[in-house]
């Protein structure tokens, strides 16, 4: 079906950009430079709330964690606040992210597994 290409390419395009997100993290990549990739892998503007979106579905970092670094951006995601200072936050971010990709990972391959011990494992 015509339709169904669209919606495959889509999410072939959506990998792409995970994985390519998830290794500049792991590169090391400070958190100003992760700022920059996302604000050209859009056609606009990247928003605060696309912000914390793509960090919630792409590297796993909750909206509670993510939305403390929106103080130090205006609203058009441009730093307000000394560089190092946003680096040094967003490292300690983006570290949670590192630490958590291996459950990251096992969630985006399709099966679903829990972080945290199930009820009936904590009893026994």
């Amino acid at each position: 079906m015509p339709g169904d290409e669209e919606g495959s390419e889509e999410v072939i395009q959506l990998t792409i950009n995970e994985t390519a997100l998830r290794d500049l993290v792991a590169a090391g990549a400070t958190f100003p430079e992760v700022i920059e990739y996302l604000s050209h892998r859009r056609p606009r503007e990247l928003s605060p709330i696309e912000f914390l979106s793509i960090f919630q579905q792409e590297l796993g970092i909750s909206f509670v964690e993510s939305r403390a670094m929106l103080e130090y951006f205006a609203p058009q995601m441009k730093p307000i606040a000394d560089s190092g200072l946003i680096d040094e936050r967003g490292r300690t971010l983006l570290r949670r992210c590192s630490s958590a990709d291996g459950y990251r990972t096992q969630q985006t391959s399709g099966t679903e597994h829990s972080p945290l011990p199930s009820r009936a494992n904590l009893s026994s």
